[in-house]
């Protein structure tokens, strides 16, 4: 079986692609840097808590590990 090859012009475009979503989020972060941050109501509270438990019990659960 001969191996999928792409063109190069399919390569640049999407390595293109990827660098662009990979920097977007620093312009997000970066507009923010001059007000001041938004801390959550529950921000290191005991319900801060909650959702990871509930993924791993979810994940024990589906896993069927228990």
């Amino acid at each position: 079986m001969k191996p999928f090859k792409l063109p190069a012009r399919l390569w640049q475009t999407l390595l293109l692609v990827l660098t662009a979503a990979a920097f977007s989020p620093l312009s997000v972060f970066a507009a923010e840097a001059g007000e001041e941050a938004y801390t959550p109501s529950v921000y290191a509270t005991a319900w801060a808590l909650l959702p990871p438990i509930i993924a791993i019990g979810l994940a024990l659960i589906t896993k069927r590990s228990l």
